[in-house]
């Protein structure tokens, strides 16, 4: 039988994904400009001879973790709103999580390196120079991200009995496409204290994560076209007497105009005289 999936568990897994992927690819970007910088913090003579790529340095790590957890509150704040322009919504906030990442990160840095005098300092000069580093990553984020923030914007708005496939899709063309063009980056040396393996990782979660979502939206599809082989049918919502604003649709092309429900036939319910044969549970909208 369908069920009707939560849509703020559908969310959060969505906002889960997309930060976990913007997390690890942060660290291709951002490479080149700790580099630049000095921002090491590890010895060259603490990286073996015998390995061409160092291991990730430790300010890379609090990068993943600030990116992360800034990222996700961006998106959450993103969805929060019900405005049409979404679009410019995501693009602002995230470049004000962007620019609060800088501090974030050189503060937590400076906290997990044992330099209790160096938060502050963090703070301070990762407030300043992320205005003008930081933030433009933030605004890139927000373009890469905008797109998907409108998807899942619609799915709250109008969840159906697909919205996690819908949602899953969603986050994973985004993930896959945001990947890509770090491996490409990452291809040019741009980041190469970052193993390759990071942005292949992503890249490769995000393909496997849409083929997964394509395999859930074919069963969707071949339910839509024969309901009767998958113990459903297909119903005028008239001959139930129902208002159609009481079923969900079965997935988010459904017209909002739908006349048609789909219906879960059930065998012989009660008892002796009060026994029905043909028991019809309205489940989905449908076209």
């Amino acid at each position: 039988m369908l069920r009707r999936p939560s849509t703020r568990v559908t969310l959060a897994m969505s906002v889960v994904a997309l930060a976990l992927a913007g997390a690890a690819l942060a660290t291709v970007a951002v490479a080149p400009l700790l580099r630049a910088s000095g921002e090491w913090h590890f010895p060259d003579h603490e990286v073996p001879a015998v390995h061409p790529q160092p291991p990730l340095a430790p300010i890379l790590r609090v990068l993943m973790a600030t990116t992360f957890v800034l990222l996700a509150a961006a998106l959450a704040v993103a969805l929060s709103g019900g405005s049409p322009r979404s679009r410019r919504r995501t693009i602002k906030v995230c470049a004000l999580f962007g620019w609060l990442n800088a501090p974030a990160c050189l503060a937590l840095a400076s906290a997990c390196g044992g330099d209790v005098g160096g938060v502050v300092s963090g703070l301070v000069v990762g407030a300043v120079v992320g205005l003008f580093l930081a933030t433009p990553f933030g605004v890139l984020y927000g373009v890469a991200l905008s797109g998907a923030v409108e998807q899942l914007r619609r799915l709250r708005q109008r969840p159906s009995f697909a919205q996690q496939v819908e949602a899953q899709a969603t986050v994973a063309v985004t993930v896959t496409s945001s990947a890509g063009i770090a491996v490409f980056l990452r291809g040019f040396a741009i980041g190469d204290v970052v193993p390759m393996a990071i942005p292949l990782a992503v890249l490769t979660a995000g393909a496997l994560l849409y083929l997964h979502a394509e395999h859930r939206r074919g069963r969707v599809m071949r339910l839509m076209r024969d309901p009767e082989a998958h113990g459903y049918a297909r119903v005028a919502l008239a001959d139930l007497a129902i208002d159609r604003q009481a079923l969900w649709p079965l997935h988010g092309q459904v017209s909002e105009h739908a006349d048609y429900a789909l219906i879960e036939r059930r065998g012989e319910v009660g008892a002796g005289g009060y026994r029905s044969a043909d028991v019809r549970v309205p489940l989905a909208l449908v076209d």
